[in-house]
């Protein structure tokens, strides 16, 4: 039996590729330290105990959260913000973005975009959105959907 093994460069174990026809192990994968060039971590994503929908984002410290937009759309909840550019790259963008062919290029990078599926059963009108500024992190919420009893 010729089994396809590869090397994670990360972890340095041997795992199984997709084309193995072995038994699929566990996968140890190695985790990031919270770093501060990140824009949103997700900390939690699901459905409380009490049947409330929850989500905690952290956000990263260059996050403007004037410029934080929440769109739900059916059950895809969308959150768009702005990260502010590093001092030296901010007073150099005008010159850049004018002569420069990267200049939308260099607009785009200061935008991000988390997409989220609302879970069944979750009422997608009533999504609500806290930030805690203590901590940094986005709360979106949502209850529950009320059945209707005929």
């Amino acid at each position: 039996m010729d089994i396809k093994r590869s090397q994670c460069s990360k972890t340095r174990k041997m795992l199984n590729t997709p084309g193995s026809k072995t038994k699929q192990e566990p996968t140890e994968v190695s985790v990031k330290s919270v770093e501060t060039n990140y824009v949103t971590q997700i900390v939690s994503s699901g459905i409380r105990p009490d049947s409330v929908y929850e989500t905690k984002i952290l956000l990263g410290p260059e996050v403007d959260l004037s410029s934080i937009k929440i769109t739900v759309k059916g059950n895809n909840l969308r959150i768009n913000m702005i990260k502010a550019l590093e001092e030296q790259l901010t007073k150099q963008l005008p010159d850049i973005s004018e002569r420069s062919v990267f200049g939308n290029l260099i607009k785009r990078m200061m935008k991000h975009c988390e997409n989220l599926l609302i879970p069944e059963g979750i009422d997608n009108a009533k999504v609500r959105a806290v930030v805690d500024n203590v901590n940094g992190m986005l709360i979106l919420t949502a209850p529950p959907a009320i059945k209707q009893s005929k």
